[in-house]
């Protein structure tokens, strides 16, 4: 089958320390599949749980081990703050490594581009249109996600314990998508632009803000 225009996208290259002179444009050729980086989803699996052994450890640690009559201050803080923080962040140091390992074992790629929408099969059992994407916004250069705006509501299976998207899908609104891109076969900043090119090429609006180090190309 012949390639036509709308198969291929094109974007500003991500900028490098060792490009020396500007960044040439990258240009990918749709569908763009993105699969699990399944050794490094098992690191972090590995880490986050490691942690999180600890600090349920220290929970129990200080409810069998504490003395049980303490003065009224240290009592306060060791049963008022350090406990409850400790079990929350062990829970959800947990529930992170859980959600690393369900993304190892997912079946791939569970992110695929092409010219007629975005299909992110850890959220949505569907495909998402890109003339339904009203907006798209990335944050810092997207090196963890982007967030994008439809044009109406949805139904989508967001976790709030998948490394770059920790707390964002409390407070998701009905029409929002967030597609983390961390731990993912194709570069975050690739995948970032690839989703924002394809939204201004069908009417949406995209911002995506510079990231916290920005690299700028040496004058010859």
């Amino acid at each position: 089958m012949a390639m036509t225009t709308q198969d291929l996208v094109e974007f500003p290259g991500e900028p490098t320390l060792a490009a020396g002179s500007a960044v040439p444009p990258v240009r990918v050729r749709l569908p763009l599949e993105a699969g699990p980086r399944r050794v490094w989803l098992a690191v972090a699996a590995a880490g986050t749980g490691l942690l999180a052994a600890l600090w349920l450890f220290m929970v129990a640690g200080v409810l069998f081990y504490a003395p049980a009559s303490l003065p009224s201050l240290q009592a306060i803080v060791l049963w008022g703050l350090v406990l409850p923080a400790s079990a929350v962040a062990g829970v959800f140091l947990a529930a992170m490594a859980a959600t690393c390992l369900l993304d190892l074992t997912r079946i791939s790629p569970p992110v695929v581009l092409t010219p007629d929408g975005l299909y992110d099969r850890r959220a949505l059992d569907e495909m998402i249109p890109w003339p339904d994407v009203a907006e798209a916004y990335a944050w810092r250069g997207g090196y963890t996600g982007i967030r994008l705006r439809l044009r109406r509501d949805m139904e989508a299976r967001h976790n709030p314990f998948r490394i770059g998207t920790a707390f964002i899908a409390w407070r998701r609104r009905p029409d929002e998508l967030y597609v983390p891109v961390r731990f993912l076969t194709v570069r975050p900043h690739s995948l970032v632009h690839c989703i924002a090119a394809l939204v201004r090429r069908h009417g949406g609006s995209v911002e995506i803000e510079p990231p916290w180090v920005t690299i700028k190309p040496r004058r010859r």
